[in-house]
């Protein structure tokens, strides 16, 4: 078992990762979804079928991808913020407030 503590930030690109990969599988998904659209007889209920799980598919996956670049983008804010503290806590020890 591993007993060394991660930070938040190592966590979250973890978590950024799991959704970059349910994002690429829900793409195949409704790509497999268009695929046997085509092969089904237009019109049929297969057709509506495949038609509706590759829209929903698609529709998840660009929801995903709007979550991922929303929290990449929060989680690079709050890197630059800890940072910026981080920086004003040194000069502040050190005696740069002064």
């Amino acid at each position: 078992m591993n007993t060394s503590i991660r930070s938040v930030s190592a966590i979250a690109e973890d978590a950024l990762d799991s959704l970059r990969a349910a994002r690429e599988t829900l793409q195949q998904l409704g790509a497999l979804f268009n695929s046997l659209k085509k092969g089904a007889q237009a019109y049929s209920d297969a057709a509506s079928l495949a038609a509706l799980g590759a829209l929903v598919a698609l529709d998840q996956a660009n929801s995903v991808d709007c979550l991922i670049e929303d929290w990449h983008a929060e989680l690079n804010a709050s890197d630059v913020a800890t940072q910026s503290a981080e920086a004003e806590n040194v000069l502040s020890a050190a005696g740069g407030d002064q």
